[in-house]
């Protein structure tokens, strides 16, 4: 089944647009076949109205900001369901999707990967400053040895 996710092409909130991104990115990333239809875009006034229906509501009664996320005409949440699924590591269960096709099991979720990634950058940045100090104590050494050699002389 194709996920469908409802977006505002045009939302002049960042929020909603880092939101969006976010979301569509993650969904690439772990290769879900989903269709993005844009609700503001001329000609999706019925997919427009559809999302409205079965949205998410706020207390005054309007829809949760976008993006949405259907899985045929099923209602699966807005982005902060779509956040905590990620962040639980349960997207594929949010999505109603078959496990065993989207298997993420032995595989770095997408935060253990940012995990390690700065891990990496502070490993780096250790070997860095370890080499600085081998360096600076070799010309120290070579310091000794040239005021020695020219004391000889």
């Amino acid at each position: 089944m194709v996920i469908k996710v409802y977006v505002s092409g045009i939302s002049a909130s960042k929020e909603v647009k880092k939101k969006q991104q976010r979301a569509l990115m993650i969904l690439q990333s772990i290769k879900v076949p989903f269709k993005s239809i844009d609700i503001t875009e001329p000609g999706q006034e019925e997919a427009r109205d559809f999302m409205r229906e079965h949205c998410k509501k706020t207390d005054a009664g309007g829809c949760t900001p976008p993006p949405h996320f259907f899985s045929g005409n099923d209602y699966l949440g807005d982005y902060d369901d779509f956040d905590q699924a990620t962040e639980e590591d349960k997207l594929i269960t949010f999505l109603k999707l078959d496990p065993a096709e989207y298997n993420l099991n032995g595989s770095v979720s997408i935060f253990e990967k940012e995990e390690a990634d700065e891990k990496d950058k502070e490993d780096v940045k250790e070997d860095e400053a370890e080499e600085e100090k081998k360096d600076e104590k070799g010309d120290e050494e070579m310091d000794g040895e040239e005021a020695a050699k020219q004391a000889s002389d």
